[in-house]
C-alpha cells in the first residue's frame, strides 16, 4: 500500500529538513528506506531530488500541489487527526520510556522521523540517560526541571525539535553531539544526543525552567553557556529541593512492570 499524500506531507517534509541541514544519509540510502516505508515511486525521486538538490521547496511544493487535489476536509488543515493505531503506538512508546526511567528497563529505541531512524534512550547512569535526567532535572525546584509527564513525551521534542545553528559538535574519534529545541505552551525543551558507529543515543533532557535567564546549555547537558549574563546561581537540586516529597525516587529500584496498582494507575494518567 502506498503512502498516500495527505498522510506523507507534514512528517515527510519536518524530517527531510532535518536531513537536509545535517547531510546524514546518502541520496540511496534515504531512497531505499523511503521505499521500505511504502513510499510510491514518484514520491521517492521528489523526495531524494529535494535532498540531493537541498531544496526543501522541491518536495513541499510537490506534496502541497498533491494535497489541493484531495477532499475540502483535507483542505481545512485536519493533517493532525490520529488513528488508532498511532495512538497505540504513542503510548507504547511512552511505556517504553516509563519503563526505562523507573522499572530498571535497560534501553528502548525511539522512532525519530519517518525514515525508520531510531534513537535509544538507555537506563546509564548519573552521566547520561534516565539516571543524569531523574537526578539532575526531573522534580520540582530543580535546574531544567521536567515533569513525568513531559519527560514521557521526549519523543515528540525529538521528532517535532530543530537543531539549533551551530549545536552540532564532532570531537577527534568522530562522535558527533548535537540538540534538538522544541517549544510548547511557554517551555522550551532539549534533547541532547550523541552519535557515534554504534548509533544514536539520548545524553539528557531539559527545559528552560528554573534557569532564571537566557540560557542554552551545551549537548552533553551540562556548564551553561549565558547570553546576556547578569549572574547565574548553580543549585543542587538534591540539597535545594523544598523537601524530600519532592525527589523523584530513582530508578535504581527495581520491582517487576505494573505489579502494584497504583504504579500503574499512575503510568495511565500520565499518558492520557
Amino acid at each position: 500500500m502506498i503512502v498516500e499524500n495527505r498522510f506523507a506531507g507534514r512528517a515527510i517534509l519536518h524530517a527531510l529538513r532535518k536531513n537536509i541541514a545535517y547531510g546524514a544519509i546518502s541520496p540511496e540510502h534515504l531512497a531505499a528506506t523511503l521505499k521500505e516505508a511504502k513510499f510510491g515511486d514518484e514520491q521517492i525521486k521528489v523526495l531524494a531530488d529535494s535532498y540531493v538538490k537541498k531544496d526543501i521547496n522541491i518536495a513541499k511544493q510537490y506534496f502541497d500541489e498533491k494535497i489541493a487535489k484531495n477532499s475540502a476536509e483535507i483542505l481545512a488543515g485536519n493533517f493532525e487527526q490520529k488513528s488508532a493505531a498511532a495512538v497505540k503506538e504513542a503510548q507504547k512508546e511512552k511505556r517504553g520510556i516509563w519503563n526505562v526511567t523507573f522499572n530498571g528497563k535497560s534501553a528502548v529505541d525511539i522512532k525519530m522521523d519517518d525514515l525508520s531512524n531510531i534513537i535509544r534512550y538507555e537506563h546509564e547512569d548519573r552521566k547520561t540517560g534516565a539516571v543524569h535526567i531523574v537526578q539532575k532535572h526531573l522534580g520540582n525546584g530543580k535546574y531544567g526541571e521536567l515533569t513525568k509527564a513531559e519527560l514521557l513525551n521526549i519523543g515528540e521534542i525529538i521528532r517535532k525539535g530543530e537543531m539549533p545553528e551551530g549545536s552540532v559538535r564532532i570531537s577527534e574519534d568522530g562522535t558527533k553531539s548535537y540538540t534538538y529545541e522544541l517549544a510548547k505552551d511557554g517551555v522550551r525543551y532539549r534533547v541532547a544526543v550523541m552519535e557515534n558507529a554504534d548509533g544514536k543515543k539520548i545524553l539528557t533532557m531539559y527545559s528552560d525552567k528554573n534557569t532564571k535567564v537566557n540560557s542554552v546549555r551545551d549537548p552533553a547537558g551540562e556548564n551553561p553557556i549565558v547570553l546576556n549574563r547578569t549572574q547565574v546561581e548553580r543549585r543542587d537540586p538534591v540539597s535545594q529541593s523544598p523537601s524530600n516529597e519532592n525527589i523523584i525516587p530513582q530508578p535504581k529500584e527495581k520491582y517487576k512492570d505494573y505489579e502494584n496498582k497504583s504504579k500503574r494507575d499512575n503510568f495511565r494518567s500520565q499518558i492520557k
